[in-house]
């Protein structure tokens, strides 16, 4: 089970992290000064684990939900998400972050 929840974690930050055409030309434009505490106003909620697949939709959806809000950057998301995560989440988001390449960077 932990196994499926690291690998449904690691797919939907990926896919957060690369959603390149989120902010297309005949959308808003990204707003590049809202701050991580303009996003913690917003009151996002923190994810350890989920016990079914569906659950880290839902806070996938509300996260994202912010980020539009807000019109992050894209570069932003994944960072901003990521100190979201607590936990077993959290310590497996860094223990992945550090296996990457140096200079490695989601957006």
């Amino acid at each position: 089970m932990m196994v499926d929840n690291q690998r449904l974690l690691t797919e939907t930050i990926n896919r957060m992290a690369n959603q390149g055409g989120r902010n297309a030309p005949d959308g808003p434009a990204p707003n590049q000064y809202s701050s991580y505490k303009d996003f913690m106003d917003t009151e996002p909620p923190s994810f350890r684990e989920a016990e079914e697949p569906f659950q880290a939709e839902e806070w996938l959806n509300t996260v994202e939900q912010k980020f539009r809000l807000l019109r992050l950057t894209d570069g932003l998301n994944a960072e901003y998400a990521a100190h979201q995560l607590q936990g077993s989440a959290g310590i497996w988001w860094n223990q992945y972050r550090e296996a990457l390449p140096d200079n490695t960077v989601l957006d």
